[in-house]
């Protein structure tokens, strides 16, 4: 099984930048199905520290959804702390 880091893209504005991060756990083999598994890592820097995070796991298992989940939480500014809830209404 391989981790990697897909995409990458930041929302920023004054002091904060909150960077989230697309991973891909691949291949993910259950009964023969080989899938990938699509999960965001999201990181708010404020002054270039970083002072809150979260990642949350198997947000989707196909790279178009998981792109626009990704664009859907850039373009609101959504929190670290706040992914799971909007990833869960957007499902």
């Amino acid at each position: 099984m391989k981790i990697f880091a897909k995409t990458v893209c930041k929302k920023e504005w004054g002091n904060e930048t909150i960077e989230y991060c697309l991973f891909v756990t691949d291949p993910f083999i259950c009964d023969e199905i080989k899938e990938n598994v699509f999960s965001v890592l999201g990181v708010t820097y404020r002054e270039g520290v970083a002072v809150e995070d979260a990642f949350v796991y198997d947000v989707c298992r196909d790279e178009a959804t998981a792109l626009r989940v990704l664009e859907i939480l850039r373009r609101n500014g959504v929190h670290p702390c706040q992914m799971s809830d909007v990833i869960a209404d957007l499902r």
